[in-house]
């Protein structure tokens, strides 16, 4: 669920990531990097959550499976160099990870309540 949240902010969009394959592989690429480096949802909100990512996405390797070209990738890499980290975090980063944050007082993180929602939807219709 986080890649698709992320996928949809304007997280990718401000780094000249459109939507379409790119962005998806890209998104796809940084939860996967993300949970290998032992960073789960519920602490994706921190910074050093955030500090990590940001330079998951600088690394070259990374780069080349969302962007094979050179252009497409130095374009990247160029609005990655030329971004604020405190910027990013704060407008865009923060806002989604907050959702999965587990301990906001009388809230519900996002996957609990997707899973509440599909749990509603197959008990109001069983053969869904």
């Amino acid at each position: 669920m986080f890649e698709q949240i992320l996928f949809e902010s304007r997280f990718f969009e401000r780094l000249t990531v459109p939507q379409g394959e790119n962005r998806s592989l890209a998104c796809g690429v940084l939860a996967d990097k993300l949970q290998k480096a032992g960073i789960s949802l519920k602490d994706l909100y921190r910074r050093e959550s955030f500090d990590k990512a940001w330079k998951l996405l600088g690394d070259e390797k990374a780069q080349k499976i969302f962007y094979r070209t050179d252009a497409s990738r130095g374009r990247f890499a160029s609005a990655l160099d030329e971004a604020d980290p405190q910027e990013f975090f704060k407008d865009y980063w923060g806002p989604v990870t907050e959702l999965f944050r587990e301990d906001r007082d009388k809230a519900r993180t996002a996957d609990k309540a997707s899973l509440g929602c599909l749990i509603h939807k197959q008990k109001r219709n069983p053969s869904w």
